[in-house]
């Protein structure tokens, strides 16, 4: 699978297959704290966030209201520099650039309704020119109605764009494709407190699209019914069972699917230092062609976080779920398969002082394709370090290192982004 499938199938590589829970975790800091605020009413268990990426390092929260809402607008200026950015096997090109990136959260609580609207962007110019520069960029809306104390209703709407330049082992410096992909999801759920059963329904619907690339045959719609049945063991403890149900449909491909998942686990909001859910279940899919065999198997997670101290935080997160993967079996031949990805991640924040912040982040995945010989692994190491120098600036510097690791020829890549600039937070 060299030239042009490798080429894609990189591509493509954790894009393919979103769930409606995956895109809400593919957000900036701003956009994540966002929807932890929702968090608990959300139908289903908390998945591993994309393996890039570091915690939010800002040592303090800056806002500003205006009329009824709560803003804390942010923005980092700075240089960036980029040891591979085509994501080449070989031939690599290095490349310095200007990086710009803004976010913005607005909260407006009036006691029943709450609104949060966030919005990012991660905008990098590079001086190997246009066709090397990534803007990414998402907006987001979350309104949550407490119609009563134990009757909660929650609205999301949301809209992510995410841009690749990728290569393969046969291009040389210049020859990498961009791709952008879209994705537009809506949901909404309910729940509904019975002394200590608790009851909840929520549905999704995604669209993903793809332009520029060599994808854009496997645009698709998603649809999600998922639920909640818990019940709470004591002051701490709580038991809750989640199964959902899924329609997946492309447009230019009659590869459409539908398939359910079932999981149950056990969650804590705090014992002692540690609070966390982790669960454990079956998921199967299957298609409406004959050429991709129906697929299924055991899935589990969690996520567990420390809270040492005041200024301490330590996160971990496993999860090992099947998903639907775009593949090329011959150049011009799009078709999807199944693949099962098994994530674990390890974030560190640390406040030394009040003018000194640092995150670290680990993280690393492992794909198999159902039907191929194909594996994929993937690690991810970051940290950044955070000077505040004076109320609303401070100094940052960011690090991250990205390698996949495949045995299929032209998959594999490694690459170094280094961010130094200046950070204004209101």
């Amino acid at each position: 699978m060299d030239g042009a499938p490798a080429m894609a199938c990189r591509g493509i590589f954790a894009r393919v297959g979103l769930t409606a829970s995956a895109v809400l975790l593919s957000l900036s800091p701003h956009a994540a704290r966002a929807q932890d605020r929702g968090a608990a009413y959300l139908m289903s268990p908390q998945p591993v966030t994309q393996l890039g990426g570091i915690p939010d390092s800002s040592p303090t929260d800056h806002t500003l209201v205006v009329g009824g809402w709560i803003l804390s607008p942010e923005i980092l200026a700075g240089m960036i520099y980029n040891d591979n950015v085509r994501q080449a096997s070989v031939n690599t090109q290095a490349a310095f650039g200007v990086r710009v990136r803004p976010s913005i959260t607005a909260v407006r609580d009036a006691g029943i309704h709450k609104t949060t609207i966030d919005a990012q962007g991660d905008l990098q110019f590079y001086n190997t020119g246009g066709s090397s520069n990534i803007l990414n960029g998402g907006l987001g809306l979350i309104h949550v109605y407490e119609a009563q104390r134990d009757l909660v209703f929650r609205l999301e709407g949301r809209a992510n764009r995410t841009n690749d330049i990728f290569s393969n082992s046969q291009a040389g410096p210049g020859a990498g494709i961009s791709q952008t992909t879209l994705t537009y999801l809506a949901s909404a759920s309910v729940q509904k407190n019975f002394s200590n059963l608790f009851v909840g329904l929520g549905a999704a619907a995604l669209r993903t699209t793809y332009s520029g690339g060599v994808n854009t045959g496997q645009d698709s719609n998603q649809y999600t019914v998922s639920s909640r049945v818990g019940y709470r063991v004591g002051p701490v403890f709580y038991a809750f069972v989640d199964p959902s149900y899924n329609w997946r449909a492309y447009d230019a491909i009659n590869i459409n699917s539908s398939g359910y998942r079932v999981v149950a686990g056990v969650g804590s909001e705090r014992v002692g230092l540690f609070a966390g859910e982790v669960f454990a279940g079956y998921a199967a899919q299957r298609y409406s062609s004959a050429l991709v065999a129906e697929a299924g198997g055991g899935v589990f997670g969690g996520r567990v976080s420390w809270f040492p101290t005041r200024d301490i935080t330590v996160t971990a997160q496993a999860e090992s779920k099947q998903t639907d993967s775009a593949t090329l079996p011959a150049p011009g031949v799009p078709a999807i398969t199944s693949s099962r990805t098994t994530t674990a991640s390890l974030n560190a924040q640390y406040k030394l002082v009040d003018y000194w912040t640092f995150a670290s982040r680990l993280a690393y995945s492992h794909t198999r394709y159902n039907g191929s010989v194909r594996a994929d692994d993937r690690w991810v190491a970051a940290a950044s370090v955070n000077y505040s120098f004076w109320r609303h600036w401070s100094l940052t510097a960011e690090y991250q290192f990205s390698r996949i690791n495949s045995n299929v020829t032209g998959f594999s890549f490694a690459q170094n982004l280094i961010t130094v600039g200046a950070v204004y937070r209101y």
